[in-house]
């Protein structure tokens, strides 16, 4: 090896590992600034009605479940959305949902599902209501689109005051 490669191998190193540890800090502060989810439910409608569970998916369904992801109920039980990952456009996704309210084929009731989660203590029980609608949440606190779908689903509610929802949030971590 000869003195320039010398040169090139170590200016080659310092140069990845300073990479990296300018990757690693950026990571850092993106995860340091994180806000808490629940802290965002503030002042809903008074006709959106928040529940909170705890729960790994992995080990109530015995799958692996893509964040964030959502599932709409009507108030028959009868699912009428499921979608997973980052969302375009979801207040149009909403508004087509609850016009329609279509049942999707095949799909568990949300009976179903309300019997596989492990109700948090401080929790109250669930319980259907007078809801036109029940909306179940997955998400877990390093899902930046799970944070983004909060917000839009907050901003939905808020511009539709008049609309009785049940909303069940489950925090994957």
């Amino acid at each position: 090896m000869t003195p320039d490669s010398r040169d090139f191998l170590s200016e080659t190193s310092l140069l990845l590992l300073g990479l990296v540890a300018l990757i690693g800090l950026l990571s850092f502060n993106t995860y340091a600034a994180t806000p808490d989810f629940n802290a965002g439910f503030k002042n809903l409608p008074s006709l959106v009605h928040l529940y909170r569970y705890q729960g790994k998916p992995k080990s109530i369904f015995g799958i692996f479940i893509a964040l964030p992801r959502l599932y709409v109920f009507d108030n028959k039980g009868h699912e009428i959305l499921e979608q997973s990952g980052a969302h375009d456009n979801l207040k149009k996704t909403l508004d087509k949902t609850f016009s329609e309210r279509t049942p999707i084929k095949d799909s568990k009731p949300l009976g179903k599902w309300m019997n596989k989660l492990a109700l948090m203590p401080d929790t109250q029980a669930y319980k259907p209501g007078d809801a036109r609608f029940t909306i179940l949440e997955y998400w877990a606190s390093w899902c930046e689109y799970c944070f983004q779908e909060r917000d839009q689903l907050l901003a939905y509610f808020r511009q539709h005051p008049t609309m009785a929802v049940n909303w069940i949030t489950v925090d994957a971590d």
